[in-house]
């Protein structure tokens, strides 16, 4: 005695399946494309933001170079030069700030060694 499954419906459903997967694929490849780009625009847009407030060369000793946060944030860069990058420090903890950073800082003041307060690095 042979028992018969019928395929057909079973075909249809995983090819749905298969649809929304393929388009859940496509929309999160998109999105990692994004914010690829906002990112790497952030840091360009950021570096010359950074490079208008402070030289590269030292200043002479008559002039000083402000040592304020910027407006937007902008504290500074770091960077490895053996591994050739660099990034941006912005001061932050939104989610936008998050994303397009890799070191945002939270800057609470007043604060000493080993109490609260000072300069928090926070990775998401």
């Amino acid at each position: 005695m042979k028992i018969w499954i019928k395929t057909k419906p079973l075909r249809l459903v995983l090819r749905w399946i298969q649809g929304l997967l393929f388009a859940g694929a496509i929309l999160m490849l998109g999105y990692c494309g994004f914010v690829l780009v906002d990112t790497w625009i952030f840091q360009k847009q950021e570096s010359a933001a950074l490079e208008r407030f402070v030289p590269k060369e030292p200043a002479a000793s008559g002039v000083s170079v402000p040592e304020a946060i910027g407006p937007d944030g902008l504290i500074g860069r770091i960077g490895i030069p053996r591994l050739d990058i660099s990034a941006v420090v912005i001061e932050g903890t939104s989610h936008k700030t998050l994303r397009r950073v890799s070191i945002p800082c939270s800057i609470d003041q007043g604060g000493e060694p080993g109490q609260r307060g000072g300069v928090e690095s926070r990775r998401k």
